[in-house]
């Protein structure tokens, strides 16, 4: 079902009877996901009832009598934009940069599966028309500064720091600010700052040619507030592989890669989320980082994992240690346990404390308003936010506790942690 809750409305456009009866056929069996609304034998056709029934979606054949369907999919985009599905018996590149470039959102080469077709329909169904044909190439002007957020928890608060972050270092609009959603299965940024995006990475990375600022120009989503631009998840979870993944169209490219050079060409600051993990796209965000943040909480299982993030982080990637820095989230909800026992226990000092709000990060959440916007006077949270993200703006550090890094003990050898309760 489409989000409404209603059947996803297809126009089968096919010059095969056959073919338009077997997709049907497969689409019966979706449970009334959705409805085939129309069909039409060639690219004439589907333009005009495309424009008379304004379907979802149009799965559109290429090679038709009258008019081929990438000439059909241009003319849609031009009358009413949707969602369209290209399918041919045709793989060629050439083909794919075509519907790209007419506005398809997706192209299946024929035979496909019905898995494939349900997918693809229901990506192009949810995203609309592509909106990246024929974008512009336009020269990097700069180099921004990159943030990304990493923890190896979830629930940690990890998103609300990004989002905070990202709107207090727009500081109203004085700084350009772009906030990327690396947690590709499951991310949820768009919705923390009040954005509804119209496309989302898997947009770029569909593209056949390298990702510019202008590309990414047409797809950010603007906080209306901050003016952050929003690069938003994919929109459903199989869709990560596209971007990082067995999926990708073009495995010998960096897809991440060209996204955070691009944002950081025209772009003060890029703050970027990610996921729970030591995936690929992860580790190219740290590569290409100024500064990490490790989120954390005051609790035993929170603390266990950071501290074993941290061992990969410091140790094995071997980063220096002022590019990683940490960040106590609820640090007021500490029961049994002291900053300096945490700072000790992870082997590196805490960099910002934040206090907790369970209130205030809920109202947040519900109106897709960071906290670092209502400028709520008195508000702990509020004010360390804020003070994190003139922190970072400035290239410095709050070291919110007492408890410096840990030094080398007689003889060169690091001076040994004490764990906590022996859980880590």
């Amino acid at each position: 079902m489409s989000g409404t809750g209603k059947a996803i409305r297809v126009l089968l456009v096919d010059d095969s009877y056959l073919v338009r009866q077997s997709v049907k056929a497969m689409l019966e069996f979706e449970s009334g996901e959705f409805e085939v609304v129309g069909e039409a034998e060639n690219g004439l056709q589907a333009v005009a009832e495309a424009a008379r029934l304004v379907p979802d979606v149009v799965l559109m054949d290429i090679n038709m009598p009258e008019m081929d369907g990438i000439s059909a999919t241009a003319k849609i985009m031009e009358q009413h934009p949707i969602g369209v599905v290209i399918i041919s018996v045709q793989g060629e590149q050439d083909y794919l940069r075509r519907a790209m470039k007419a506005g398809a959102r997706d192209y299946l080469v024929k035979p496909f599966t019905c898995e494939e077709l349900v997918g693809a329909l229901r990506s192009a169904a949810v995203s609309g028309p592509n909106p990246l044909a024929a974008a512009p190439v336009a020269a990097p002007k700069r180099q921004g500064k990159v943030i990304t957020v990493f923890s190896t928890k979830g629930g940690v608060g990890k998103t609300t720091m990004v989002a905070n972050l990202a709107a207090g270092l727009a500081g109203g609009g004085k700084t350009t600010v772009a906030a990327v959603d690396l947690d590709l299965e499951f991310g949820t940024l768009a919705t923390m700052m009040g954005v509804r995006p119209q496309a989302t990475i898997v947009d770029l990375c569909r593209l056949h040619t390298t990702i510019t600022p202008d590309h990414l120009g047409r797809v950010l989503a603007r906080q209306q507030t901050s003016g952050v631009g929003v690069l938003a998840a994919p929109p459903l979870p199989h869709l990560a592989s596209e971007v990082d993944g067995d999926g990708r169209a073009d495995r010998s490219r960096a897809y991440v890669v060209e996204i955070i050079e691009a944002l950081r060409a025209t772009h003060d600051f890029v703050v970027i989320d990610t996921s729970v993990s030591f995936r690929e796209c992860n580790l190219i965000a740290f590569d290409k980082s100024d500064l990490i943040l490790m989120v954390t909480q005051p609790e035993i299982t929170a603390l266990e994992s950071t501290a074993k993030g941290l061992d990969v982080l410091l140790d094995r990637l071997e980063y220096p240690r002022d590019k990683v820095q940490t960040v106590l989230n609820r640090c007021d909800n500490i029961v049994g346990l002291s900053h300096e026992d945490i700072a000790n226990s992870l082997g590196v000092p805490l960099t910002y404390l934040i206090p907790s709000d369970p209130q205030a990060c809920v109202v947040a959440a519900n109106t897709g308003v960071p906290m670092v916007l209502k400028r709520v006077k008195g508000s702990p949270i509020t004010d360390a936010l804020s003070r994190m993200a003139t922190q970072v703006a400035g290239g410095g550090k709050e070291v919110a506790t007492a408890v410096p890094a840990l030094k080398p003990a007689a003889g060169g050898s690091p001076a040994p942690v004490r764990r906590l309760f022996g859980f880590f």
